[in-house]
């Protein structure tokens, strides 16, 4: 059974797709901003690397279940779970000495 869209569901359409717009050009913004302070933090490929491969895993995690689950299911998950990074990496930007290498496991008397 097919129906028609009216101009109100049209207007709900065009609201809620501009929403998602800003948010994946936020969530992006904000994805380099992070690469791009560790960088200056650290000064370190390595961890460039890793934080760069973390801001791309949940694409990779959420991209094949985008069938399985609701679209606006997936949206708010997802804006979530950026929320809940974002919210991790501001409290380690506050905390001073952090020593980086520590957190990411790279001590040098650890020898990892």
């Amino acid at each position: 059974m097919e129906s028609t869209a009216s101009s109100q569901s049209f207007k709900n359409y065009l609201f809620f797709w501009s929403g998602q717009l800003f948010s994946l050009l936020g969530s992006t913004i904000v994805q380099f901003v992070i690469i791009w302070w560790i960088t200056i933090e650290t000064k370190d490929l390595t961890i460039i690397s890793v934080a760069a491969f973390f801001s791309f895993l949940p694409q990779f995690i959420f991209g094949p279940l985008a069938k399985l689950m609701g679209i606006t299911t997936l949206f708010m998950l997802s804006s979530l779970l950026n929320i809940l990074f974002i919210a991790i990496v501001w409290l380690f930007s506050n905390v001073r000495n952090t020593n980086y290498e520590r957190v990411y496991g790279l001590d040098e008397n650890n020898n990892n």
